[in-house]
């Protein structure tokens, strides 16, 4: 039993560095039998380089706030709650999270976020399943690719809905269908507010051992409701992604297996002769489990990608990065992260017309250490570096984030089983990858 919950707290380990960015870390999956589940939370953060700004660059220079500095201390409150039930063979699952940040001297960026999602998880007859659902995001937008040195809340929406049809034990045919939202309620951003709907179909194939293969097309289109159009040459920012994947899952061994795909993507702005793409795209995750305690990946890539919060500029993202999660005992965690990025950008960007493209290298570590005392706590240290380098100046900076967090999880459901109900996350890293889009608030 001590192995399986250790290999749980591994896999949260590794998964929430490769794929997500909280200072206070989500909590980890519900295990059968929690009806609901409470979590609150307190973090405190240190981050050396609030603006993203290069060194000879004072805050209050470029903020409309004169006290504006470059360094702040954030505290975080955070509560959450989740739950789930089963009706039949129907699953509803629904989670709901708040936060109020506060920042000690740049007081006007203080702002409430949060984020909610329900999901009904359906099956029917003994061939057919799938997913209805929808999420919300409040978070304030990031500076990374942002001179707007204000507080500006950036709301998101989403509708997702997936259908599989089981045609041989081994053989699926899958769709999905997804809208989602995004709005700034800052006037001078409400440019960059968007409306985008995917639609995906596939087939994937399952072996006899458990190896998963999958061949998929996705064709995304996102329009701006409140961009002002310009002269014909870059009269809109709308564009259309057409992507064809091929996917796999598959295990060497017991402790060594590879995640991946590779394809095509093609998009292009109809109304603009600049930012058109067409070329490959690739990732794939090595994992290895050289001891039970301990998990090593390592993940190489080649996408393209766009902040969430600016959706035209899309950009090739390029990078390897190693993973390394390390169970000592039942209850310390430690996670550790370096990763090597180089950005061209390649989207929308009118100013592009006039000087080079903009190009970042970024890199980027950081480290964290989780302590259980008891069953329903959990304290978190995280540490985090950045250096991006870019030949635009202006988005050239270094960047230290420094946190503890304190977590405590309260159960409605079968009782806490030894102290280890309190699964630890790692809790910190620059940027966040969600629904292949990056978001560069630290506390998003």
């Amino acid at each position: 039993m001590g192995s399986h919950f250790a290999a749980i707290s591994l896999c949260a380990v590794v998964t929430v560095l490769l794929s997500g960015n909280a200072i206070a870390g989500p909590a980890p999956p519900r295990e059968p039998g929690d009806a609901i589940r409470f979590q609150l939370s307190q973090t405190m953060m240190r981050d050396s380089n609030l603006y993203r700004l290069p060194d000879d660059i004072e805050a209050s220079a470029l903020s409309p706030d004169a006290k504006a500095t470059r360094d702040d201390v954030v505290n975080r409150t955070s509560a959450s709650a989740d739950g789930g039930w089963r009706f039949g063979r129907q699953d509803v699952e629904m989670s709901v999270s708040a936060d109020s940040n506060r920042y000690s001297n740049n007081d006007s960026l203080n702002n409430t976020s949060g984020s909610g999602r329900a999901d009904w998880n359906w099956q029917m007859a003994s061939d057919w399943s799938g997913q209805l659902g929808g999420s919300y995001g409040r978070s304030l937008s990031g500076f990374t690719n942002s001179r707007f040195l204000a507080r500006d809340v950036l709301e998101t929406y989403d509708y997702h809905s997936t259908a599989r049809y089981q045609l041989t034990p081994h053989w699926n045919l899958n769709g999905q269908a997804r809208e989602s939202d995004g709005s700034h309620d800052t006037a001078s951003r409400q440019q960059d507010d968007f409306e985008s709907q995917t639609a995906v179909f596939g087939a994937g194939y399952l072996t006899g051992r458990g190896d998963q293969f999958g061949l998929e097309y996705r064709r995304t289109a996102t329009s701006f409701q409140n961009e002002t159009p310009g002269p014909a040459l870059f009269e809109s920012r709308r564009y259309i992604d057409r992507v064809a994947n091929f996917n796999l899952q598959y295990a060497f061994t017991v402790k060594t297996s590879l995640q991946g795909s590779a394809g095509y993507v093609w998009r292009h702005y109809p109304q603009g002769v600049l930012g058109d793409f067409a070329g490959p795209t690739w990732n794939a995750s090595f994992h290895w489990e050289p001891r039970s305690k301990t998990r090593v990946t390592i993940t190489q890539w080649r996408e393209l990608n766009a902040y969430l919060d600016s959706e035209s500029s899309h950009f090739q993202s390029r990078g390897t990065r190693l993973t390394v999660a390390w169970l000592p005992g039942a209850r310390e965690t430690f996670a550790f992260e370096v990763s090597d990025e180089h950005h061209d950008y390649a989207g929308f960007d009118p100013a592009s017309f006039a000087q080079p493209a903009r190009r970042d290298a970024l890199r980027s570590a950081q480290t964290t250490f989780t302590w259980q005392p008891g069953a329903r706590l959990a304290i978190d240290l995280a540490y985090a570096f950045e250096r991006r380098s870019s030949n635009r100046p202006l988005f050239d900076y270094d960047d230290r984030l420094v946190s503890a967090t304190l977590r405590l999880v309260f159960l409605k459901g079968r009782p806490p089983m030894g102290g280890q109900r309190v699964q630890p996350v790692a809790v910190v890293q620059a940027k966040r990858l969600l629904l292949r889009h990056y978001a560069d608030d630290p506390l998003a």
